[in-house]
């Protein structure tokens, strides 16, 4: 499992492929991330998670359940009057992840619903 997810092979990602709904995708990693004991923050999607400071909430609050003092910045951020661009929230997560002091996974279930039509 390791040389396809890209976990532990110098942390470069690979994707082998993403099978249609109901092929058990969900239930593999979840297994496999209970079999090896890699801390995870998983994150279920919908459509409606394609808002970016919403959907950035939801990754903080998923990676705080792993490490509860993690993403202060971002958190701050996102409670501004005026929120950041992307490429500025992009640089304060990247810093936020610098601190955070041990290697984790981050599933995105349902990713493909990022950017879907709500109407459809």
């Amino acid at each position: 499992m390791p040389a396809r997810t890209g976990i532990g092979s110098g942390g470069k990602c690979h994707n082998p492929g993403i099978p249609q709904a109901g092929y058990g995708k969900s239930t593999f990693v979840s297994q496999w991330l209970n079999d090896t004991g890699v801390k995870n923050a998983w994150l279920s999607l919908e459509r409606a998670d394609s808002d970016l400071p919403q959907f950035l909430a939801y990754v903080i609050a998923a990676i705080q359940t792993v490490f509860p003092d993690s993403c202060q910045e971002i958190s701050a951020c996102l409670q501004m009057a005026s929120v950041p661009s992307p490429q500025e929230l992009a640089g304060v997560l990247g810093n936020d992840l610098d601190q955070v002091d041990s290697r984790f996974a981050l599933p995105l279930d349902d990713y493909h619903h990022l950017g879907a039509s709500t109407t459809g």
